[in-house]
């Protein structure tokens, strides 16, 4: 009330801790980021790209994102696909952004898979970029053993589920 900002920044272990205290399974956490998100959208992504919707079923969460054709080519998106895959695997499972790998965690642990569908505003041509539960369990695993001597990770069979 005063204008004053805070910034409020917890470790990897207090979100943890947070997060198996609330007494919510994976799925729940999930719904709950997916019902604040939608409250949200459309959001901008960057010059040409709009995150138009995301949508949750007991298998996948889907984020639907479109191309504004005006900026951005929706064919050379289409065939750079293997990069942008690349950057949201690193987003998602490098440890860079531990608010992104919980998530991401919470979403392997609900059974789900991942999808981000690109849709140019014109054509209406598309595209996604999948990873199955199990890729994200194995990507999971991979960066934890990867980075557990250089930053406090989530360890995934830790985790309190109802």
């Amino acid at each position: 009330n005063n204008g004053e900002v805070l910034e409020i920044t917890l470790s990897p272990e207090e979100v943890e801790e947070i997060a198996s205290q609330s007494g919510c399974t994976p799925m729940e956490m999930v719904y709950y980021w997916v019902t604040n998100l939608k409250t949200q959208i459309p959001v901008s992504m960057g010059a040409g790209i709009i995150m138009q919707d995301v949508i949750l079923d007991e298998k996948m969460l889907q984020y639907i994102f479109f191309i504004d054709e005006d900026i951005l080519s929706f064919d050379a998106m289409d065939a750079n696909r293997e990069n942008i895959k690349n950057s949201v695997r690193n987003s998602l499972f490098s440890g860079n952004d531990l608010m992104s790998m919980f998530q991401t965690q919470q979403m392997a642990l609900a059974g789900l898979s991942l999808s981000y569908k690109y849709v140019g505003s014109q054509s209406q041509k598309s595209f996604s970029i999948e990873y199955t539960n199990q890729e994200m369990k194995e990507l999971l695993q991979l960066d934890l053993s990867e980075k557990q001597d250089s930053i406090s990770v989530f360890d995934v069979d830790s985790v309190i589920v109802e």
